[in-house]
């Protein structure tokens, strides 16, 4: 026994404190005595205080001197009932995880056991003991403090956080949900992943990633180990037990810009087929304003042909996920936002999500519609930004600003920022692309005009073309590309990515193979797709090696911005092309150094060289 936990049996006769610490829920109480010149006692409750509020609701205790995380004190007249009540309130209004529920109180010599169920089912069971009257000492305790007339009592956690552990069932291994069950695995809930192709099924169960995302892999596999993560083709497996089961699957753009939601539709009904207790069953995939409406309709269409007597609660969660960041999005978002109606599945998801919003409340919660909404409007503000800022290099371009001096003037306003501010080749991706076409179409089905959406648009669309366009001008007092070589660097959207979805790449080769010019590309990760990609046309190549696409070739051009590619070997490349003629599509290099090099230099809202 240590000191601090003898000091504890000490000051308040009781072998309490030292089966809590015996349990490994308290850091040393010796540290927390010296830290706060505190009674043993009353450390130890502190320590342990700060354990598990730093496990159940993801931060310190906030109030001064034992307060926990809620920090308030209730004037609680005699009576259990009031107790009750007051417990209730307590928590409803400082935790903000929702209302308890069957709260059932015993009192016995100033002891009170209270048992409360939270709206998510899982039970708690709190037991408050009184301080000693003639003693300066407090007894342990977190959460909050209750006053009596005459008795001050504190109210001490009692139930394994193990409990706050759900079953969650992810339908769809695609970017979204793997991502999303991976980072839920990662906190200890028990998530089994559902897809319908086996081939995919079999490959992640055997610990192998079908897309890459920096670290994801490795997650996957400890999910995988430590038996909290599995894939199955079988729904109804998935579903048995889960508290929510997530749609994760694809809403990709049909011909005139609206979401093909026919995967979220097949889904919806597979789910109200399948289901066998009440479900909260969460929208993640990008859907249009009104698809949450949609899905609870088809959920209850089948739930009613069965007569069984369940209901489903259907939550908008949209995802805010960054390619080649996704596993940090997710695990230290910027807001999570909910869209529900229900309270019992706001607490649900806000116990949920609590492991990931330690530091603050990052929690949102508005009506389906609402959310749905958040997330188009989201991505759609920051392509605004980045066709904002192309248009401004297009026009530095002609007059003979730097746009990079222009960034840094505008960047540095805060209501501005940096971010999303980058000139380059457009925005690509799975993300960008589909949303702004699809708020586009929504906006004109509600009979609004997008004029600036429109824009956004047209202006992602040229700045795609440019380099192609640049490069062909260039060319054309030497008979044209035909025949031409172009080594590319480049072909993912974005660095650290494989994902190859509306990349500028695709439309800048394109654009040159049908006017006879051949590419030879390398790209660190996205070689394969882009093999599948371009496997008809004869004029591109893609190669293993960085720098094997520059031999022979008569310019290079820069079209993603890895960082390998950011300090090459420019005497190297010089050597290998036969003409030092650069392209910089992610303005990479000084104009100025790039002279020096002895390099032809052409790059986006900049002066060339």
């Amino acid at each position: 026994m240590t000191d601090g936990e003898q000091g504890a049996r000490d000051a308040e006769g009781t072998g309490t404190f030292v089966r809590l610490a015996q349990q490994g829920h308290v850091r040393s109480a010796e540290a927390v005595a010296a830290d706060f010149n505190m009674p043993w006692a009353y450390a130890l409750a502190e320590a342990r205080a700060e354990s598990l509020d730093g496990r159940l609701f993801g931060r310190k205790p906030s109030g001064q001197g034992g307060n926990g995380t809620a920090g308030r004190r209730i004037q609680l007249p005699a009576g259990e009932n009031s107790f009750q009540k007051a417990l209730s309130e307590a928590h409803a209004n400082s935790f903000k995880t929702g209302k308890f529920h069957n709260v059932r109180a015993k009192t016995q010599n100033h002891f009170f056991t209270i048992t409360a169920e939270l709206a998510c089912r899982r039970v708690f069971t709190y037991v408050a003991l009184p301080v000693a009257q003639n003693k300066d000492t407090r007894v342990a305790g977190e959460i909050l403090t209750v006053s009596r007339p005459r008795v001050k009592v504190w109210l001490t956690f009692e139930k394994n956080t193990e409990n706050l552990r759900m079953k969650l069932c992810i339908i769809g291994t695609g970017y979204v949900g793997l991502v999303s069950a991976a980072c839920f695995a990662e906190m200890g809930n028990t998530v089994t992943c559902i897809d319908v192709n086996a081939a995919v099924v079999e490959k992640l169960n055997a610990g192998s990633v079908h897309i890459f995302e920096p670290g994801l892999e490795e997650m996957v596999q400890r999910g995988r180990a430590d038996g909290r993560l599995r894939f199955t083709t079988n729904l109804a497996d998935g579903l048995a037990g889960a508290d929510c089961a997530f749609i994760c699957v694809g809403t990709p753009s049909l011909p005139d810009g609206s979401c093909n939601l026919d995967y979220v539709r097949g889904v919806a009904r597979d789910i109200g087929r399948s289901m066998q207790t009440n479900l909260i069953v969460v929208d993640k995939s990008t859907v249009p304003v009104g698809t949450a409406d949609m899905v609870r309709g088809l959920i209850e269409e089948e739930l009613a042909a069965r007569q069984c007597g369940l209901a489903a609660t259907v939550v908008s969660n949209p995802e805010f996920l960054k390619e080649g960041a996704a596993l940090a999005d997710f695990i230290k978002p910027d807001r999570v936002v909910v869209g529900t109606d229900s309270d019992r599945a706001a607490t649900v998801m806000r116990e949920l999500y609590a492991p990931f919003a330690r530091t603050r409340d990052k929690i949102l919660v508005m009506t389906p519609r609402s959310a749905e909404m958040t997330k188009y409007a989201a991505n759609c503000m920051l392509a605004t930004k980045i066709s904002f800022i192309n248009e401004i290099a297009a026009i530095c371009e002609r007059v003979g600003a730097d746009v990079r001096d222009v960034r840094a003037g505008i960047g540095s306003d805060t209501r501005i920022g940096y971010q999303f501010i980058y000139p380059g080749l457009g925005y690509g991706g799975s993300c960008f692309p589909k949303d702004v076409k699809a708020l586009i179409h929504t906006a004109a089905e509600a009979g609004v005009e997008p004029l600036l959406l429109n824009a956004v648009e047209a202006v992602n669309f040229r700045q795609k073309q440019s380099m192609a366009l640049r490069i062909e001008e260039y060319f054309a007092p030497q008979g044209g590309v035909r025949g031409k070589t172009l080594a590319l660097w480049g072909l993912a959207f974005k660095a650290n990515t494989d994902d190859m979805r509306e990349a500028a790449s695709i439309s800048i080769i394109s654009h040159l193979t049908d006017r006879g010019m051949k590419v030879r590309a390398f790209d660190p990760v996205a070689g394969e797709n882009a093999r599948r990609i371009f496997k008809e046309n004869r004029l591109v190549e893609i190669v293993n090696g960085q720098y094997d696409v520059c031999d022979g070739a008569q310019a290079l051009l820069v079209a993603t911005e890895w960082n390998q590619f950011r300090n090459p070997d420019f005497e190297r490349v010089k050597s290998l092309l036969t003409s030092p003629l650069f392209f910089d599509g992610r303005n990479l290099y000084s104009p100025a150094a790039m002279a020096e090099r002895g390099f032809a230099y052409f790059c986006v809202g900049r002066k060339t060289v």
